[in-house]
């Protein structure tokens, strides 16, 4: 969950780049705004898992969706940045682009991930 906060934080910095490529653009400060509601239900989410663990409950549910979430996220983030190709901000865009499509793979593919938790957390069988 730790790792998810840090996550977070950069997401929120990652929000204030596009909002400052996206402000010329009505329909890319739309889809911001999109993109920041999302990682405030998944700020929630992070915050839901740590009061589990502090009450000495299961978290690990949490932390396998949360995964899933994050990735994916991010990679829409920065995906929204890259297609806006705010000149200013390019070549960082570019290198999160390439960098980031690693994020649904490390730790276990978006496949894996899903599959582990409808197992796991919604006990669907295999």
């Amino acid at each position: 969950m730790g790792f998810a906060a840090l996550a977070l934080n950069e997401l929120t910095s990652l929000l204030g780049l596009l909002d400052h490529c996206s402000q010329d653009d009505p329909a890319a400060r739309e889809g911001a705004a999109r993109l920041r509601d999302r990682v405030m239900i998944t700020r929630w989410q992070v915050m839901r898992a740590v009061e589990r663990m502090g009450a000495d409950r299961d978290a690990a549910p949490s932390a396998s969706i949360m995964k899933l979430v994050w990735s994916e996220l991010t990679q829409d983030v920065i995906r929204t940045g890259f297609e806006l190709d705010c000149p200013q901000h390019r070549d960082r865009w570019r290198y999160l682009e390439l960098d980031a499509r690693s994020d649904t793979i490390a730790s276990g593919s978006s496949e894996i991930q899903r599959t582990s938790s409808a197992e796991r957390v919604l006990g669907l069988p295999k």
